[in-house]
């Protein structure tokens, strides 16, 4: 199993982990790109008997760093079969189909079974691509609905995308498959007693990665356009490893936002314990994302503390907040919509939630049974 880092493939390896440690009667192996290891290291993962973590050396990963999709998914796939051959692997799991896509399906090794995760699902975006694009991801998705080798096509949380793609391909592989939550059982520190902020302050945070795609650069331009507010009685978060491509930008709006209001900024991997505490001390969450073609693992921590989030109304993602009733969505969410948001937020009643729907559909359990359980 090898992907890219990403924070849901972490939470997604978590779970599978923990899950191969009470299964002594296979052998798992856990390869990843270099840029997991300190995020595995701090969850204190080690090889067992039964669970070994490798990474990818330099030599092996250079081979990946091609401009060319095309290209660069030949080379993953090639290194995949180069490592269920060296490893005389029986079934692969993947985290994410779409990382070795579009050649994966031609590429599988016969006698290999294969189960994983399409986290982004084309669907959404079926009107913008182009004819080109609209063939190949019919063909693709043609190809891996008739591969004996791929047993198991799961559809993170959206089952009418996987009814859908069932019916158009004659097929029932594609499964829909819960995004599970990290279940936080364990006692929190209070965000706002540690970082002086009072109760009936207003929080608004931004948590996870940091980049143009999750919206952070709008979100910096609504606050730098916020006037005729109570400015003491916000603070806003972000907390999050923040992008390279937008950190001169960032931290130069994250100047001038800071001119009038107070910015908790936390540029940094933040374990699940400190995204809790933040989700559970916040009166909204600020998911004002770019790609709503897929899931969001803020969902799971906002339907934990009953936080409210706000949402593009588009696409998958706000299909989820509106069917289960998560928080705020607006069809704009540009600088202006989110600042039109943040300037009537206090002129309206907060909006409760209660996420109990959400968690009961998207268990952990619900996740394993799913993909790795016959």
């Amino acid at each position: 199993m090898y992907t890219p880092f990403g924070g849901h493939v972490l939470e997604y390896f978590m779970h599978i982990y923990k899950y191969a440690l009470l299964d002594r009667e296979n052998l798992y192996y856990f390869i990843f790109s270099q840029d997991f290891k300190r995020y595995i290291d701090n969850e204190h993962v080690i090889s067992k008997d039964n669970t070994i973590i490798q990474y990818l050396v330099d030599e092996e990963y250079e081979t990946l760093r091609h401009s060319s999709r095309f290209i660069q998914s030949y080379y993953l796939n090639k290194l995949l079969n180069d490592k269920i051959q060296s490893y005389n692997i029986t079934d692969v799991i993947m985290c994410s189909y779409d990382r070795f896509d579009p050649l994966f399906a031609f590429m599988t090794v016969k006698g290999v079974s294969y189960i994983g995760i399409y986290y982004y699902i084309y669907l959404y975006d079926w009107a913008k691509l182009s004819i080109k694009q609209k063939v190949l991801k019919s063909v693709i998705y043609w190809r891996m609905a008739h591969n004996k080798s791929i047993k198991r096509i799961c559809i993170c949380n959206d089952s009418s995308s996987a009814i859908f793609f069932n019916l158009k391909y004659s097929t029932s592989k594609f499964v829909a498959i819960s995004d599970p939550y990290i279940p936080i059982t364990s006692s929190l520190l209070d965000f706002r007693k540690s970082n002086d902020i009072k109760l009936d302050t207003i929080v608004f945070s931004h948590i996870g990665v940091l980049s143009e795609r999750k919206g952070t650069l709008n979100i910096l331009k609504a606050i730098s356009k916020l006037h005729g507010v109570d400015e003491k009685k916000y603070v806003f978060v972000f907390a999050g490893k923040i992008e390279l491509d937008i950190r001169e930008e960032f931290y130069k709006l994250a100047s001038l936002c800071s001119k009038r209001f107070r910015l908790i900024i936390k540029d940094c991997f933040c374990s699940y314990e400190e995204i809790a505490a933040i989700c559970k001390s916040s009166n909204v969450l600020l998911i004002p994302y770019l790609n709503t073609s897929q899931s969001s693992g803020i969902l799971g921590y906002a339907a934990q503390f009953n936080v409210p989030v706000f949402s593009s109304s588009s696409k998958m993602l706000g299909k989820i907040v509106k069917k289960f009733r998560l928080g705020y969505v607006k069809d704009d969410v540009t600088p202006s919509g989110i600042l039109a948001f943040l300037e009537s937020y206090c002129q309206n009643d907060p909006m409760l939630i209660d996420g109990e729907s959400y968690l009961r559909i998207n268990r952990v359990e619900s996740f394993l049974d799913t993909l790795l359980k016959e």
